[in-house]
């Protein structure tokens, strides 16, 4: 673990006018160090409806080197309408990340990626949709420029059918470092839950913007 203090990394999805799956305003990253620690924030403001009811979404995430090559996460989710002042706990996920190849090494980074989350239900004679995502995560850099992708098989084990999905998810981040403190690029993220029905093009979700 690195002598200065614990990393901390904030979050906020600015820019996204609609709902989006869970985790996914984050790219993750190939590389593992034992015992590198961190804490993340992701937040949203969102009208799903279009009637100008926001929901106030959160989530907060630990992740945690375990050795060189084995990283852990895990994070809980919370839900407000608004003009409700209490938060509700709705969602639990938890991730692994599996090194291959040290991006250290050379300047090229491969992992293997798994997460399991389970969403609660918000009402009676709901259910509680668990879904899981595998794939992979690769990296390089190409003099001072970082390309970074995720592309994930995604599922779920919800008992009712017509809830059921099966897709991909993707992220991406192509950055550069203009100093020791300061970077910038541009991220992608994008969900397709039903490769097999076009019609429920609905529940897919394509968003791309600047960070900083």
């Amino acid at each position: 673990m690195k002598t200065q203090m614990t990393k901390y990394a904030l979050a906020l999805a600015l820019m996204a006018p609609f709902a989006v799956p869970a985790n996914a305003l984050e790219v993750e990253g190939a590389g593992v160090e034992k015992g590198e620690a961190e804490i993340a924030y992701e937040g949203t403001y969102t009208d799903d409806n279009g009637e100008g009811v926001y929901e106030h979404e959160h989530e907060i995430e630990g992740e945690l080197g375990l050795t060189d090559w084995l990283r852990l996460s895990v994070g809980f989710g919370f839900e407000e309408e608004e003009g409700e002042r209490d938060f509700e706990f709705s969602e639990v996920e938890g991730s692994a990340t599996v090194e291959l190849v040290d991006p250290e090494q050379g300047g090229f980074g491969f992992a293997l990626y798994g997460r399991v989350s389970k969403e609660l239900a918000e009402e009676a004679g709901e259910s509680h949709l668990k879904q899981y995502a595998l794939g992979v995560i690769a990296e390089t850099t190409i003099q001072n420029i970082l390309v970074r992708g995720n592309l994930f098989y995604i599922s779920d084990w919800d008992g009712d059918p017509d809830q059921q999905f099966d897709g991909v998810e993707y992220a991406y981040r192509v950055s550069t470092q203009i100093n020791d403190n300061f970077g910038i690029g541009v991220e992608g993220y994008g969900t397709d839950q039903d490769l097999d029905d076009p019609a429920e093009d609905d529940v897919n979700t394509h968003m791309v913007g600047p960070v900083l």
